[in-house]
């Protein structure tokens, strides 16, 4: 009996271990688990909108038809700053390669108000009181982003081409109709920007950035013709010109964002 209890015992004993072995999870080879997204992510599409201050620079020459043939003479130059309300939507992608972030970002501008000032031109053709004014009808921009991510924050700079179009004013009037224009004329314009800013996720899905900018909208030389001129009577002949009007802008803003999550979840591994 005793020998019976014996051998019942140590075959227990024996067992014990492959039990045990059934009963531990299995091992899961490391190719198979996919690793975790740990922290945030700033890969994919994204789309926002911002508000911020913008600063326009708008100077150039002015002369009359005379003038405009010997422009080292013009009637007055001019040079001012005036700031304005800026307004506009965003999208972009993005892709991230352990910090570095590379992306491509789109944006649109509403108009902004009037930008004037008023000049005194010279002795030569009477001192008349001239209102220069400016107006941004839309502008934009395509740009390319670099950045680095520290988990949540992103740092980044910002560069590409811009266009816009604006209306420009040399009047003795209120810029109404054409009676008392010197020079009225509209055109698209295209340059460069270049810029800097920090982006912040909220959540997962949000963020909010903050960015600043500056534009060179180039030169526009507008010649004594029909599209740019005005007789102040009629029958007169055209009497004035732009040379070499140059404008150029900084803005600040501050922009939300929502991010369309794209990139892959942790993967669970099946066994």
């Amino acid at each position: 009996m005793g020998r019976i209890l014996l051998g019942a015992l140590v075959a227990h004993l024996l067992g014990a271990p492959a039990i045990a072995a059934d009963l531990a999870p299995p091992v899961i080879p490391a190719h198979v688990v996919a690793p975790s997204i740990s922290g945030a992510r700033w890969d994919g599409s994204y789309l926002g909108a911002a508000v911020g201050l913008q600063f326009f620079r708008n100077w150039g020459s002015h002369g009359n038809a005379a003038g405009a043939l010997n422009p080292a003479f013009p009637d007055y130059a001019y040079d001012y700053s005036r700031s304005t309300l800026n307004y506009g939507l965003y999208a972009g992608v993005q892709r991230q390669f352990g910090r570095v972030v590379l992306g491509l970002e789109a944006d649109l501008d509403g108009p902004s108000r009037l930008q004037s000032q008023t000049y005194i031109g010279s002795p030569a053709y009477g001192q008349n009181a001239y209102i220069q004014r400016l107006t941004a009808h839309w502008q934009g921009s395509v740009r390319a982003r670099f950045g680095f991510a520290f988990d949540h924050t992103l740092l980044f700079a910002t560069g590409g081409l811009a266009f816009g179009r604006f209306t420009h004013c040399s009047i003795i009037d209120d810029c109404q109709g054409n009676t008392g224009h010197v020079i009225k004329y509209s055109s698209a314009r295209m340059g460069w920007t270049v810029g800097f800013g920090i982006d912040h996720k909220l959540a997962d899905n949000w963020s909010i950035k903050v960015e600043y900018r500056y534009t060179n909208f180039g030169t526009r030389n507008c010649n004594n013709t029909p599209n740019c001129a005005f007789p102040l009577l009629a029958g007169d002949p055209l009497n004035a010109t732009d040379i070499n009007n140059r404008v150029e802008s900084h803005i600040v803003r501050v922009g939300v964002t929502y991010h369309f999550r794209t990139y892959p979840s942790a993967v669970v591994a099946r066994y």
